[in-house]
């Protein structure tokens, strides 16, 4: 795997290097972000510093090889090293946890870890061919299938599902599929898409109708996901001058030990004037808890059936452009269950020049102790440095 990494960088340079057009998009991006952890220590009690370090590099790339068809291969390079990846490399569990692609139905990734604290993880999320004609899309191998409409969860995303706190992985993972879109006439269209895996029973195959009825966006689908029947729906428009979204689904399980899950959000969203955007959304989760504690919100594992660990989680998001070059954001998360949690992520991000850009990024819990006193649990403070090119 990382002969191939150092091939396509090295390929890369080459054609970056070239000034005549070409019939390709090349891009990406390089980063350097510090990640402070700030705990308290599970011994003496008292607050503590853990700090690591975060590499990151993306290439993308996209080769048009007629007016129809689009070749594309994107490239994630990731070094990790500090306090927390030395602790941590150890585990099996830590590498693991990086490959979001372990599960497909190609190895395109690998990890390097050394002995001394260093993680190194290459993945091609992206590798596919694609078809686009004036009524039929074809799209085979590794791609995004974003079929989420809502803001913050997406319970009709049943093939990639992304983390909301996995904030410096933008582009989100990708599936290997094939999808066959349709469109049938001005706001109609029919898509199939079908993931494979390895393992059989873990496979995910739906198909998704997308239409337009009274100035509302709809679509509904209905499929499998791994061993589940899913049905769902969702709706984009508008009340008066606020945006309105929703998504639900529905997951169905023959086994008696396994219960069916209802995963439902909704989200109202309204832009002023003067440039500041806010939202306020509702999730329902029946696959989620009401008395674990506040550290299930960084360990649990995300999927269309459990977006959230809490049973009940309510969010809103603000964001406003201080000036051409600053722009700030706060989303909160509370959920009203017995640990009362309150997630906090503000975040500010400067743009230095036409390609760099400076970020400072927190995350915040708050959540009842043992004691039942209201405290200050968990900090990242976060802070990267990002140059596209």
């Amino acid at each position: 795997m990382y002969k191939w990494t150092f091939f396509l960088l090295f390929f890369a340079q080459v054609l970056i290097a070239q000034d005549q057009p070409k019939p390709y998009v090349l891009d990406g991006y390089i980063s350097l972000m510090q990640q402070n952890l700030i705990f308290d220590h599970p011994l003496t009690g008292k607050k503590s510093l853990i700090t690591d370090n975060l590499l990151h590099h993306r290439l993308n790339f996209k080769y048009f090889l007629n007016e129809k068809w689009t070749f594309r291969a994107d490239l994630r390079n990731r070094m990790l090293w500090g306090e927390f990846t030395k602790l941590n490399t150890q585990s099996p569990l830590f590498a693991k946890a990086l490959d979001q692609s372990a599960n497909d139905a190609i190895t395109l990734s690998a990890s390097l870890t050394e002995k001394d604290g260093i993680i190194v993880h290459s993945v091609l999320d992206r590798l596919f061919v694609e078809y686009s004609g004036e009524k039929w899309e074809i799209r085979l191998g590794r791609q995004r299938i974003n079929w989420g409409i809502n803001t913050i969860w997406n319970p009709n995303d049943i093939f990639n599902t992304a983390s909301f706190f996995d904030f410096d992985y933008v582009e989100q993972p990708g599936s290997d599929a094939l999808r066959v879109s349709r469109y049938i006439g001005l706001s109609d269209k029919i898509e199939l898409a079908v993931s494979p895996n390895k393992d059989f029973d873990k496979w995910t195959a739906a198909l998704l109708w997308k239409t337009h009825y009274k100035s509302y966006d709809w679509q509904f689908l209905s499929g499998w996901m791994e061993d589940e029947l899913v049905v769902g729906t969702g709706w984009a428009g508008s009340i008066k001058n606020l945006g309105f979204k929703g998504e639900i689904s529905g997951f169905l399980n023959d086994k008696t030990n396994v219960d069916n899950t209802l995963s439902a959000t909704t989200s109202i969203d309204y832009s002023f004037k003067k440039g500041l955007y806010a939202s306020l959304g509702l999730l329902y989760n029946s696959h989620g808890e009401t008395q674990i504690p506040f550290q299930e919100i960084f360990s649990f594992q995300v999927s269309p059936k459990n977006l959230y660990p809490y049973r009940w989680a309510i969010a809103t998001q603000f964001s406003f452009p201080f000036n051409p070059l600053l722009t700030g954001s706060l989303a909160v998360i509370y959920s009203p269950v017995k640990a009362q949690p309150l997630f906090l992520n503000p975040n500010f991000t400067y743009n230095v020049s036409n390609n760099w850009e400076l970020s400072l990024i927190s995350q915040m819990i708050f959540s009842n102790d043992l004691a039942r006193k209201y405290r200050n649990n968990l900090d990242g403070v976060f802070v990267r440095l990002k140059y596209h090119y």
